[in-house]
């Protein structure tokens, strides 16, 4: 029987101190039923289209962010069978300008 159940919403999403360049995200693993696979890292800043990377980890260095800007970030976790969790809380993020 193929897994159906999408894994839960990470939880504890921190920003570190930003850079006006980049910044640390942290956050606690999702659970699943069989194993989580990865996560989704969406950010928006306004007037700008979401931009999301993935990846393995529950920690990511975002290094390509603009000084000045204020940024949006969530998480999202994908299981082993690609059923993606429901979104995490967000977190703003205002870099400092240069």
């Amino acid at each position: 029987m193929p897994d159906s159940v999408p894994p839960t919403a990470p939880a504890g999403l921190k920003a570190g101190r930003p850079t006006a360049h980049a910044v640390t995200l942290t956050w606690s693993p999702a659970r699943d039923n069989v194993a989580v696979k990865g996560y989704q890292l969406p950010r928006q800043a306004p007037g700008e289209p979401v931009r999301t990377q993935d990846l393995t980890a529950t920690r990511a260095v975002v290094t390509d962010l603009a000084p000045g800007r204020r940024y949006t970030f969530w998480v999202r976790a994908r299981d082993l069978a690609g059923n993606l969790g429901p979104k995490s809380q967000s977190v703003q993020v205002t870099t400092p300008p240069r």
